[in-house]
């Protein structure tokens, strides 16, 4: 079935429809309503999310965030550069590539139930996502990013470190 530019699997078993509930529940625990209305879920960040409207989102477990990390291969090039004093110094430029994991995978796929529920406006994720988000095929097969709640934030404050209310990448 489509509806909105993605694609939904209405069949379950009843021990999966289960699970999914408890999912479902375990994740509505940690969404916060902003004084706008948004509402808003966290993902994967093992730190706080403080709001300009002085809102916090809390962090999710270090077993969670651990767990919901993209992978990452990296390509790295030696690099060097001669000071004045004719020695050289030498770092690593590295070229990241991140892919998502079927455990993220299933976590979408909790998230995107939920926001089918409308309990949730947006789901803060880390940009390293987004960036693998862009490019996985099972997500462009079956959802439409755009139609997904998945966001990064926008800091309107970088000393405060304020995530703002109503700005959000993508």
């Amino acid at each position: 079935m489509v509806k909105d530019g993605r694609r939904h699997d209405n069949t379950t078993t009843k021990g999966s429809n289960r699970r999914g509930i408890e999912n479902i529940m375990t994740r509505l625990d940690d969404i916060v309503t902003l004084k706008n209305g948004l509402r808003i879920g966290n993902f994967s960040s093992p730190h706080d999310f403080k709001f300009t409207d002085g809102t916090i989102l809390k962090a999710v477990s270090n077993e969670t965030a651990e767990n919901l990390k993209v992978t990452f291969n990296e390509v790295s090039e030696p690099k060097s550069s001669q000071q004045p004093n004719g020695n050289f110094k030498t770092w690593w430029d590295v070229a990241l590539d991140f892919k998502l994991t079927n455990a993220i995978r299933s976590e979408i796929d909790i998230w995107s139930s939920i926001q089918d529920s409308r309990m949730v406006d947006i789901v803060l994720i880390p940009l390293p996502m987004l960036t693998a988000m862009k490019t996985d095929n099972r997500l462009i097969e079956i959802y439409e990013l755009r139609h997904l709640p998945f966001r990064c934030i926008r800091i309107e404050d970088r000393i405060n470190k304020l995530v703002s209310t109503e700005k959000f990448c993508i």
